[in-house]
């Protein structure tokens, strides 16, 4: 990811909020991730994250959306049976 000086993990996420797959993304590269499935949207997270908060393909995702006057996008926000996460929801949904 060019311009992404972190390691990232993305979960594709379908409509129904399930998790398809997580694939882990290196900093400063143009390779692209595409979901394997018919994905509405990713979440990125820091690697490791999903799996210390317990995350896996079939887990299933609560979104919840909220907006802040400080900043000008919305975010979105997820809750799984471990707790909570959160990334800016992508402006374009991934669709593999």
């Amino acid at each position: 990811m060019r311009g992404t000086p972190t390691p990232l993990s993305v979960a594709f996420i379908d409509a129904a909020g399930t998790v398809l797959q997580i694939e882990d993304m290196e900093p400063e590269t143009e390779v692209m991730h595409w979901s394997t499935l018919p994905a509405r949207e990713g979440l990125e997270m820091e690697i490791g994250n999903f799996q210390r908060l317990g995350i896996a393909p079939g887990s299933r995702l609560i979104r919840r959306e909220y907006s802040s006057k400080s900043q000008s996008s919305h975010r979105a926000i997820f809750r799984c049976h471990t707790g909570w996460g959160y990334r800016h929801r992508l402006r374009t949904p991934l669709m593999g």
